[in-house]
């Protein structure tokens, strides 16, 4: 488990940003919140680019971040490479990427942050590499293990959210007490609660249903854990499914918040 402890007293959640990383600095501009720390739910876009491109995107935000004292801490998505969310791969003045349950704690609030879903459309994008490769090494001669390490990825096999008990028993042996959670994906009992719109992607993916279903399951597990063990938690918020939701289930807030669409961002502020 990964403890942040942070003194900024703004805190803002934010739905997927697909690699639009450099409308991150019209957000801190249009809303001049100071002192904020911002959280990313998950598809952020990293692996999509060489690592330099990261970099040089974070160096030219670095100014905007600093002049509002604002922080961005990104959470692993299914469309992320995990190698980038090690606390490491992407560390910052002001930018990090950080590993599955993290734990936030600002003044007022302790967050919990758990990423990873699956990807309906990860045959189509297998395929889409495959022939990705085929092309590069056609067009390069070259072998498939370099056309391999040149080609970008599109899919992460091991992009599922984890239910990890050891990690829920490290926070509780810290004695940590969290009141927001953040995932990418949701519980079963929120929207979506269907699989509407999934039906022609199984056509073609028949483990397709089962592994959504175990996604939403490792969900449910992490809430009854966190019930169980007493923690406060009243707002619940994730991304992934591209549009706006509130529901209000048992004392707890779950906010699904939208994309990225335009350079605009949906965005929760917390206060």
């Amino acid at each position: 488990m990964t403890l942040i402890e942070t003194d900024k007293t703004g805190l803002c959640f934010m739905g997927d940003l697909h690699g639009e990383f450099k409308t991150l600095g019209g957000l801190m501009k249009r809303t001049e919140f100071a002192n904020t720390t911002y959280v990313v739910c998950g598809d952020c876009g990293f692996g999509f680019e060489k690592k330099a491109y990261y970099e040089q995107t974070f160096n030219s935000l670095s100014k905007t971040a600093g002049k509002y004292s604002s922080d961005v801490i990104f959470m692993r998505g299914n469309h992320d490479d995990p190698s980038y969310f090690d606390g490491t791969a992407i560390n910052r003045e002001h930018f990090v990427a950080v590993p599955d349950y993290t734990v936030l704690k600002t003044p007022d609030h302790t967050v919990l942050l758990v990423g990873g879903a699956t990807s309906i459309d990860r045959m189509d994008r297998i395929l889409r590499r495959k022939e990705m490769l085929f092309k590069y090494m056609k067009y390069h001669d070259v072998s498939e293990s370099i056309a391999d390490e040149q080609c970008p990825k599109l899919y992460w096999e091991n992009e599922a959210p984890v239910f990890d008990t050891k990690e829920m028993d490290c926070i509780k042996d810290l004695c940590l007490s969290v009141d927001i959670v953040c995932t990418h994906t949701c519980p079963s009992f929120v929207p979506p609660t269907d699989k509407k719109g999934l039906h022609e992607w199984m056509r073609v993916d028949p483990a397709l249903c089962v592994d959504v279903d175990k996604e939403r399951k490792a969900m449910d597990m992490l809430h009854e854990r966190l019930l169980s063990d007493g923690h406060p938690v009243n707002m619940w918020f994730y991304g992934h499914y591209h549009w706006h939701n509130f529901e209000m289930v048992d004392g707890i807030k779950y906010i699904m918040l939208d994309m990225c669409r335009n350079g605009l961002h949906d965005i929760y502020d917390v206060r």
